[in-house]
């Protein structure tokens, strides 16, 4: 503390300070990861003096973010300042209270912190595209290969199941959805369709030749690759624009 007693400024107005310094600690949201929007919340209330004794109202300048402060891995926003009441919905057995008198003036702080997006793209997304465009190369395979046709997609699921648990190790247990599982599962959906295309393109080449059956695969692949995409835009808009 400061000032122990209110101190009297030049133009007549009373000044108190205080200066708290500590850990603090609040779960964020992965949501939208790994292109995070979070917003560090602070509340403040006089746990004393209702509504009828204390009103804040904001001074100039009332909110700034040292630059000496810093959070691994965010950038941080302009902060904003709110000032509101909150009134408790009960008088733990108090007949006498009215609502007035459970109602408190609150300072709301909110400082905005975002990943950048760069870093999501190069070690989350770009890798995730890398390894859906080489499983997409095996439809130039000539059709005769099977095997191979259907080794290159599988491989490339494998290696997909590998990056998603590595992914979700760094990532607290949720009970909701986060982006990037969706993302990964719409990858499982298309590489299980590439799977799906080459052993259909296995039963043309029996039946129709081995052009027919590549133009086959390349439609397919192509059908799968637009639905991707599609889908992928949507994902991200979806939890971003949320």
């Amino acid at each position: 503390m400061i000032y122990p007693e209110p101190r009297k400024q030049s133009d007549g107005s009373l000044v108190w300070l205080a200066r708290y310094q500590g850990d603090f600690s609040s779960p964020l949201t992965v949501a939208d990861y790994p292109f995070q929007k979070q917003a560090l919340r602070f509340v403040f209330e006089d746990a004393v003096n209702n509504i009828k004794q204390v009103v804040y109202v904001a001074d100039r300048e009332p909110i700034t973010v040292s630059p000496d402060i810093t959070l691994a891995g965010y950038n941080f926003g302009q902060p904003r300042i709110a000032f509101d009441s909150h009134t408790y919905p009960t008088s733990f057995g108090d007949v006498a209270s009215t609502p007035e008198d459970r109602t408190y003036t609150r300072v709301v702080v909110e400082i905005p912190v975002t990943s950048p997006a760069t870093s999501g793209i190069f070690k989350t997304i770009l890798p995730l595209l890398i390894v859906l465009i080489a499983a997409a190369l095996g439809v130039i395979i000539p059709a005769a290969y099977v095997d191979s046709k259907v080794n290159v997609p599988i491989t490339a699921l494998i290696a997909l199941v590998a990056m998603q648990f590595g992914v979700s190790s760094a990532l607290p247990e949720v009970g909701y959805l986060p982006m990037i599982d969706l993302i990964y599962l719409l990858s499982y959906a298309a590489i299980t369709a590439m799977v799906a295309g080459a052993v259909i393109g296995a039963w043309r080449l029996k039946h129709a030749g081995e052009e027919d059956a590549m133009r086959l695969e390349r439609r397919f692949t192509l059908g799968i690759s637009v639905t991707f995409v599609m889908c992928f835009v949507a994902a991200i808009a979806l939890y971003m624009l949320d």
